[in-house]
């Protein structure tokens, strides 16, 4: 119910919102229409924390693709 309050709020500026992990913990991430429309998600959710123990995290998308690198 909580994840789809956050949604709910978000919508308008967002293009995508995935889920990962399980249980008690996990992450949501959120990709943005715009870098402003990120900012914007960002400062919502920054003063309207989901819980007490929301943290936020930037990333980005590695436009390489994967790679694989062997270590000797």
């Amino acid at each position: 119910e909580k994840v789809d309050d956050i949604i709910d709020a978000i919508r308008s500026r967002v293009s995508a919102v995935t889920l990962a992990g399980a249980g008690g913990g996990g992450f949501m991430y959120i990709l943005a229409k715009t870098p402003q429309k990120a900012r914007e998600i960002r400062s919502f959710l920054e003063k309207n924390p989901p819980s007490p123990a929301s943290k936020f995290y930037d990333f980005d998308i590695d436009a390489r693709g994967m790679a694989i690198e062997f270590l000797v």
